[in-house]
């Protein structure tokens, strides 16, 4: 299973920081707490920064506001984490054009529920994607997926 860091993790259960920590670890992820603030995550060491994690991270899952989010860009490429989501909040448009100058493969869409771990919208993920997004791609459209119970929608989206 893949090593997922949320980016932006907190103690506080209320937050979307803790609720997709628990959602990723819930579905069978490694999970990484990320936060300079905390050093520990529902039970779970955390670290102030992915460049102090002595292993791979396969993913990136980020729950912070955009002045913050474009500076963690540089860290994730700089541990060389092959995927990135922005997600709702975190997908200011200076993160976005950041993480492409990088070269970050990013995810514009709510990992939570990519995962199949929204209560929102229990077996129906979907997904929109925006033309700015893609460049050369289509105007906005959005794609629903249903899924049996107990499955994910691993890799559905799309990156850069």
């Amino acid at each position: 299973m893949k090593t997922v860091a949320v980016v932006g993790a907190s103690s506080n259960r209320s937050k979307f920081g803790n609720k997709a920590l628990r959602a990723f670890a819930n579905q069978g992820y490694s999970v990484i707490p990320i936060n300079p603030t905390e050093t520990e995550v529902e039970g779970l060491r955390a670290y102030a920064s992915v460049l102090d994690v002595p292993q791979a991270i396969d993913m990136a899952t980020i729950y912070v506001p955009g002045a913050v989010g474009v500076r963690v860009m540089d860290d994730l490429a700089k541990k060389g984490i092959p995927e990135v989501w922005l997600n709702p909040g975190a997908d200011d448009r200076t993160v976005v054009d950041r993480a492409r100058a990088l070269g970050l493969k990013t995810v514009r869409h709510c990992s939570i529920i990519a995962i199949g771990e929204s209560k929102a919208l229990p077996g129906r993920v979907e997904l929109t994607v925006r033309h700015e997004d893609i460049p050369g791609f289509m105007p906005a459209m959005t794609m629903g997926y249903f899924l049996k119970e107990g499955t994910r929608a691993d890799g559905l989206a799309a990156g850069d």
